[in-house]
């Protein structure tokens, strides 16, 4: 069953952070991660969170209402922003902020390209992840770009890499275009959250 997902507001300011008590989910990663297409994955919509070829394009938090009883934030992706080193550095400092606040999050969701091994930023957010004291888990995303072969080498290459405190977090090898680990990531969300 698809959740309903509505847009609630941009976080542009402390002001419009979520203070009602629901419970928030965070997705994180990297700007061509495929973060928007995996919230619109599940909320079974492509009108949901803008999706644009060119990566870098969400530049705020962006706050989304899920059945009424709780939220999914999309952050705005590290690792690329068009535009200056300046506003590099203004996006990144919005997501770090957003992740320090002090409020109570229900899980950050790390999306990360599949085919990819992780990049600089990427190791920082598993590092900063593993002491944050939040719960996590991990979304290898874009598995429709490989075989099935070799999205499970990849997920085995990506276990390998991390700390031995890390391998045992929830992974999702998912594939916003044909569904691929949508169900079972819906389902892990909801099982926390219910």
């Amino acid at each position: 069953m698809k959740n309903k997902i509505e847009f609630v507001s941009l976080i542009t300011g402390p002001d419009k952070l979520p203070r009602d008590g629901r419970p928030e989910v965070v997705l994180a990663g990297r700007s061509n991660a495929g973060k928007s297409s995996l919230l619109n994955a599940l909320g079974g919509s492509r009108q949901l969170a803008k999706v644009s070829s060119v990566p870098g394009k969400t530049r705020f938090p962006v706050l989304f209402l899920v059945d009424d009883s709780f939220y999914i934030t999309d952050l705005p992706g590290y690792g690329y922003v068009a535009g200056s080193p300046d506003k590099h550095r203004e996006y990144d400092l919005l997501a770090d902020n957003y992740l320090t606040t002090g409020r109570e999050l229900a899980l950050i969701l790390l999306v990360m390209d599949i085919r990819q091994a992780p990049a600089k930023n990427d190791r920082i957010m598993l590092e900063w992840l593993e002491y944050s004291g939040y719960r996590y888990a991990y979304i290898l995303n874009k598995s429709d770009k490989l075989s099935r072969a070799q999205s499970q080498r990849r997920l085995q290459e990506f276990r390998s890499c991390l700390p031995e405190s890390q391998r045992e977090i929830p992974t999702f090898v998912a594939s916003t275009t044909k569904g691929d680990g949508i169900v079972a990531l819906r389902e892990y969300i909801n099982s926390l959250i219910g």
